[in-house]
């Protein structure tokens, strides 16, 4: 419940994240021995209006989708965040994340704005590496050796 209640209010433009922290992974089951525990028929992949991907049955069980890509290996968990919330989650069975971040699909076209941005701000990309390689040789007065002094 806990990750259908997070996003049911996710639209299309809403301007959101959210950062799901330490999961401990409590079990795992393949699609097809968690259709059969649960007694499911069919488990659906959607892209909820906010960009990201979810599952959900026909109880209407929700589930994180981990990743952009198709799953090669795909394997549902029963994980457990930080702050205790117990929630499915969809990944490859051999990527077991730690923490997953879900940005809405405007959120991420914002910050692709802003990469865009800072990147074109520079006329070419050799004007930029003398730019760091300047602030770099300010930061330790021209020394580059002295960051490795640094107590």
């Amino acid at each position: 419940m806990f990750i259908k209640d997070t996003f049911k209010d996710w639209n299309e433009t809403c301007i959101k994240s959210v950062s799901i922290n330490h999961i401990k992974y409590i079990k795992t089951y393949s699609i097809d021995d968690f259709k059969d525990f649960f007694c499911l028929n069919k488990i659906y992949v959607k892209r909820h209006p906010g960009g990201f991907l979810f599952f959900e049955t026909i109880r209407s069980d929700w589930g994180l989708v981990y990743g952009k890509d198709f799953l090669s290996n795909p394997v549902i968990s029963v994980v457990i965040d930080y702050c205790g919330n117990l929630f499915f989650l969809l990944h490859n069975s051999d990527n077991l994340p730690n923490f997953i971040h879900v940005n809405s699909t405007a959120k991420q076209r914002q910050l692709n704005i802003s990469a865009n941005r800072s990147a074109s701000s520079y006329k070419s990309k050799k004007e930029y590496d003398e730019y760091v390689r300047d602030s770099y040789m300010d930061a330790f007065e021209g020394d580059p050796d002295a960051c490795w002094n640094i107590d």
